[in-house]
This record gives structure tokens, sequence and C-alpha cells, in this order.
């Protein structure tokens, strides 16, 4: 993953197939930022219907649109804590690009509530909402989780770190769903919560033990 310490945008490879004779190599790539200016804040339905649909898709990516799908990388999401996410798939947005969000195609859990990931796991909060494709049609789906960090069978913290998912509907053979992470300040864990917390980190601890 690429990362260059004086932007502030993402770059994006753009890998060109070299066929052929010739005797430079298979493949070329470039380098492009998004235009000053810009900002990278799609909305639920775009991200459905423009970026989830195209990567699902059987059809190959047109290479000569620089801003198609492929501007959203795939990446292996919970190998990683969320503080320690890849700066490549990061895009700046808001007042001066203060505020930060990660985007990033992954393989679908299929409705798992809670997810494993390095250094804690990600846990499903509220509802699933259906996303609209402006009328009456629902595209996919967003489903929220919060980041809690796990340091022992007797620690659980929520964290700041939240995790929109974005899945298709009637798209049964799709692999991948989509992902933004981004921080907002948050609550402590209610009672309910912990003991409901406790008991999911206690299994894992258990779970970990059988298989020494």
């Amino acid at each position: 993953m690429l990362n260059y310490e004086d932007s502030n945008f993402p770059l994006i490879d753009i890998g060109g197939g070299g066929g052929g004779g010739g005797g430079g190599s298979s493949r070329t790539s470039s380098l492009f930022h998004l235009p000053p200016g810009c900002r990278f804040y799609p909305s639920d339905e775009e991200l459905l219907k423009h970026y989830l649909t195209g990567k699902n898709s059987s059809l190959p990516a047109d290479r000569a649109d620089a801003y198609g799908y492929d501007l959203i990388r795939e990446l292996n999401l919970y190998d990683y804590e969320p503080s320690d996410l890849p700066e490549g798939a990061c895009f700046v947005h808001g007042y001066r690009g203060r505020k930060r969000h990660w985007f990033c195609y992954t393989e679908s859990k299929r409705g798992r509530r809670r997810r494993r990931a390095k250094g804690g796991f990600w846990w499903k909060i509220g509802k699933v909402r259906d996303v609209f494709d402006g009328g009456n049609v629902a595209l996919g789906t967003r489903t929220k989780f919060v980041f809690y960090e796990v340091d022992s069978v007797k620690a659980a913290v929520r964290t700041p770190w939240i995790m929109y998912e974005y899945a298709l509907l009637h798209h049964p053979k799709a692999t991948f769903v989509l992902c933004r992470v981004f921080t907002r300040s948050c609550a402590r864990n209610s009672v309910s919560e912990k003991n409901e917390l406790l008991s999911v980190i206690e299994e894992d601890f258990i779970e970990l033990d059988d298989l020494r």
C-alpha cells in the first residue's frame, strides 16, 4: 500500500497491462492525486450503486476511468487495529481536510455480530439499515459496528472507532462488502453491555485454551 507523507490525498495506482513486444516492463503504473479542492465523501447510495456493485461485477474494470470503483482497494480489515489502518486507504474530508475516514473492500463475514480483529473485535450495534436508490428500491444494507479493545479476560474497552459495513441485496454471489471506518466520540460501556461483552470475551479465551 502506497503512502506519501507530503500528501493529504490517497494515491491511485493505475496499472496498465503490458502486452506484446517491446523490452520494457509488462506492467506500467501512474500515480494520480484527487484534484485539488476535491474530497471523497460518497453517499451510502453511491457506495453501493457505483463502488460495491462494480467491485462485485464479473465485468473487468474500465482502466480509462481513474476514479472508478477501484479507487477503493481490497484490504483484510480484520488484520489491523483501527489506528494502524494503512494511509493508502484513508481519505480526508471536512473543513481543511481535518477529518479522516478509511474505505476498503473486504470479504463478507455473512452476518456475524462479532468480528474478531487484531487487538480486539468489532461489535454490531443498532439495527441494520436498508439503503435505497432514491426511490423505493433497496440497493443494500448498512450495518454499524464499534471497536472494542481487549487486553484480558476482564477488560473490553469501547473505543471511538466506528465501522459501517455496506452489503448488496439481491446479489447472492457477492464476495465483497465495503467498509467505512472513522472515529466518533464514544459513550462508556453500560452495565448490560459490559455483562454481554464479558461473556463474549470469556468464550474467546476458552476457545484459545482449547487450541493450545
